[in-house]
C-alpha cells in the first residue's frame, strides 16, 4: 500500500465511482430501516426471553411443594426398604428349613 488517500482499485486499476448523493441517500435509508427491522425482532426476543423466564419461575414455584413431598416420599420409601430386609432375611431362613425339612 502506497498509503494514498484515493480510493482502492480493482485488478485492472479501475477506481469504483463515488457514490452520488442520491445513492447514499438511498443505503442510507436502506440501512437504517433494516437496523429498525432488526430493533423490532430485538424487542420481540427480549419479551420472549422475559416471558420464558417467568414461566420458568413459576413452574419451579408450583413445583416446590412437589418437590418437598417426593423428598419426603423418598425417605419413607428407604425406611420401609430397610424394615423389609429382616423381614426377607426371615423367609429366606423360613424357605431354607422347609427345603431341609422336605430332604430328610
Amino acid at each position: 500500500d502506497s498509503g494514498s488517500a484515493t480510493p482502492a482499485g480493482d485488478s485492472k486499476g479501475h477506481t469504483p465511482a463515488p457514490l452520488s448523493d442520491t445513492s447514499r441517500a438511498e443505503v442510507h435509508m436502506a440501512l437504517q430501516q433494516e437496523y429498525f427491522e432488526l430493533a423490532k425482532e430485538n424487542a420481540k426476543l427480549q419479551e420472549s426471553i422475559v416471558k420464558a423466564q417467568e414461566d420458568l419461575e413459576k413452574l419451579l414455584n408450583d413445583t416446590a411443594p412437589l418437590r418437598g413431598e417426593n423428598e419426603k416420599l423418598k425417605g419413607e420409601n428407604e425406611q420401609l426398604f430397610e424394615e423389609m430386609r429382616p423381614l426377607k432375611r426371615r423367609v429366606g431362613a423360613t424357605e431354607q428349613e422347609k427345603r431341609e425339612l422336605q430332604a430328610q
